[in-house]
């Protein structure tokens, strides 16, 4: 309606900062007028539009047991539940197979070679970890955006989806604005031991040109 229009034009207007995750989203501000089109980013998550630098976390890593020039995977999954339980088990073997120290990022393990979880951190020092990890297994969606952004190879498995039995994936769609749909799972039926880590093998083994 009209007068819907207006008031949301109105509030919109007001804003100092305004993010679309898709090009209807960005057609309907050019729609609703006052130059807001004009003004939108348009970015799949908001995460993509920060540009500051990270801070340093190399002293926190060493602290904690990372040695210099350690080839490092973070996971990045709770180790509890059916999910969790089973990527421990698929996922762990191959990454250690193929020279990887584990990392814990966020969620605590203990069965990780250097566990991260019991430090205090902001989001961005989180991100700056994920900068300094040559591989990350995550199950969320903002951790692969600081991948994407600091150049750290990656393997999403959109487990929230799996449990819903959603019929798609954010994580996925994201990925696939980088040609990278290949670097999720998503999908319920998708998650086997064998597709699983067939999946993770070919992350592994796949050419990533970060200059693309």
């Amino acid at each position: 309606p009209a007068a819907q229009k207006e008031a949301m034009a109105e509030h919109i207007a007001a804003l100092d900062f305004v993010s679309v995750r898709d090009e209807p989203s960005l057609a309907f501000l050019h729609s609703l007028g006052k130059g807001l089109g004009s003004r939108a980013r348009l970015a799949p998550d908001p995460a993509w539009l920060f540009e500051d630098d990270l801070p340093d976390v190399g002293p926190v890593m060493r602290a904690e047991g990372v040695l210099p020039d350690t080839k490092l995977a973070g996971v990045l999954f709770p180790p509890w539940g059916r999910y969790g339980e089973c990527l421990e088990r698929w996922l762990f073997p191959i990454l250690r197979e193929e020279g990887y120290h584990i990392v814990s990022v966020i969620d605590p393990n203990p069965r990780t070679d250097v566990d991260l979880a019991g430090r205090v951190l902001t989001p961005f020092e989180w991100w700056s970890v994920i900068r300094e990890l040559d591989f990350l297994v995550t199950v969320r969606t903002h951790p692969s955006i600081a991948a994407l952004k600091y150049g750290t190879a990656l393997f999403n498995l959109d487990i929230t989806a799996m449990m819903n039995r959603c019929d798609h994936s954010k994580s996925r769609d994201m990925l696939a604005h980088f040609g990278l749909e290949d670097c999720c799972v998503y999908q319920r039926s998708q998650f086997t031991e064998r597709e699983v880590t067939a999946a993770l093998r070919h992350c592994l083994e796949r050419t990533w040109d970060w200059r693309e």
